[in-house]
């Protein structure tokens, strides 16, 4: 296990305990915004996070709190779509993604469907933003469009949690990423590792403080 608490550290922290799932996640820090990536759960039976076709439609209706329950709907600043169409419908991205991960022919088929990613901003982040007449909303957009811009249809949802944050406080702003984790240009595998973290993050925050990528 690889943890720390200076800035800019990238941490693996594996969550949970015996018996219980467990939520791995990789991420990247700085004293401005943070990166996660979610790998979702891993049961004891060695089941691979987001392995069943139906996590597709989960994770984006999770992202963007269309789902039965509506308990946490109230958070969600705003959310949108690149490589599907947001407008017709959270049925009609599903199928978006299924068609380009029926793409995928490798011997063994797709093992991981989806990636979770999360950013979230910092408040010096959230002042510059502001100091500029921009949104949260249209920043992570642009997060979004960078994604897709390197092969993969993702959906996002800007949240804001009303839970305590440890480095933040209350209220902190955040975007969820559901990424289709097939390429649309190549039909690959996206390959998620503590590097590619870490370069996405840095890459997040210049697009945040409107710095030159």
């Amino acid at each position: 296990m690889r943890d720390g608490n200076k800035d800019g550290e990238i941490q693996f922290r594996p969550r949970g305990g015996k018996g219980r799932k467990r939520m791995n996640e990789e991420t990247w820090r700085s004293p401005e915004g943070r990166l996660l990536m979610v790998a979702g759960y891993r049961h004891n039976k060695g089941k691979m996070p987001f392995s069943e076709q139906a996590s597709v439609e989960n994770l984006i209706r999770y992202v963007i709190r269309d789902q039965k329950k509506k308990t946490a709907a109230d958070d969600l600043i705003g959310y949108g779509a690149f490589g599907a169409p947001e407008w017709m419908g959270t049925e009609e991205i599903v199928r978006m993604f299924h068609l380009v991960q029926d793409q995928y022919k490798r011997k063994g088929g797709i093992e991981r469907y989806m990636d979770h990613e999360i950013y979230l901003f910092s408040e010096r982040e959230i002042e510059r933003i502001t100091e500029r007449g921009d949104t949260v909303e249209n920043v992570a957009r642009r997060l979004a469009e960078n994604i897709y811009q390197e092969g993969h249809q993702v959906v996002y949802g800007v949240h804001k949690k009303e839970i305590p944050d440890e480095e933040r406080g209350k209220g902190h702003i955040h975007v969820h990423f559901a990424v289709n984790a097939v390429n649309y240009k190549d039909r690959k595998k996206r390959h998620e590792n503590i590097k590619e973290v870490k370069r996405r993050g840095e890459v997040f925050h210049q697009i945040a403080m409107e710095e030159k990528a």
